[in-house]
């Protein structure tokens, strides 16, 4: 069998392309190998450190919010009662709004965990401390008085004046401006801080 000249240069060119692969190969892979081992150990670190946070701050969310909220829930209604000192204001009082004020409270309970999540995420998108408290106190306010309005107009759909909703509609207003420079930015601070020893840590 003949071998011809160029084919001898084939296989030389063939042979030293395998080698060059060779060595390629065996240098790269260790370093690909290490590579994808310190990356994936950091990746889940943050991923864990990340839900971490998000936990620690619905808690305070909650931990600050919730009694705090429902102590003033309760003054709010009790104030038309304290001031007049008449039974027959209390009887009205649940007579149009008691089955709102229940759905007001569990709403409220609710609400708190989604707003505790979205400050998490806006002080983590570097929001400032005062925006980040506005939303957090429009968001929970805005879910509960909507809850209220909307379960005191199903119950009272019979009375042709709705007069009934000028006290949720000023209401919501004043706890959004209140709750913005109060227990909102207190909850915000909070968080904030989490943030940053978890983060050091």
């Amino acid at each position: 069998m003949c071998i011809k000249k160029q084919d001898i240069v084939v296989i030389h060119l063939l042979n030293k392309y395998f080698v060059l692969y060779e060595k390629f190969y065996t240098l790269i892979l260790p370093f690909h190998t290490l590579t994808r081992c310190q990356k994936c150990p950091k990746k889940n670190e943050m991923e864990r450190l990340r839900k971490k946070i998000l936990l620690e701050s619905i808690l305070i969310s909650y931990l600050i919010g919730l009694p705090i909220g429902l102590i003033t829930i309760l003054i709010v209604f009790s104030i038309p009662v304290t001031i007049t000192g008449d039974g027959i204001i209390t009887i009205l009082i649940i007579e149009i709004y008691g089955k709102a004020i229940i759905g007001l409270i569990l709403s409220f309970i609710i609400a708190l965990g989604f707003a505790g999540r979205n400050a998490y995420e806006n002080l983590l998108n570097e929001n400032t401390l005062i925006k980040t408290s506005f939303k957090y106190s429009l968001k929970v306010n805005l879910i509960i008085w909507s809850v209220f309005m909307i379960i005191t107009l199903f119950d009272n759909f019979k009375i042709e004046s709705l007069s009934y909703l000028i006290f949720p509609i000023i209401a919501f207003i004043i706890c959004v401006l209140l709750t913005t420079y109060t227990i909102g930015l207190l909850i915000c601070f909070m968080i904030k801080k989490k943030i940053r020893l978890l983060i050091n840590d």
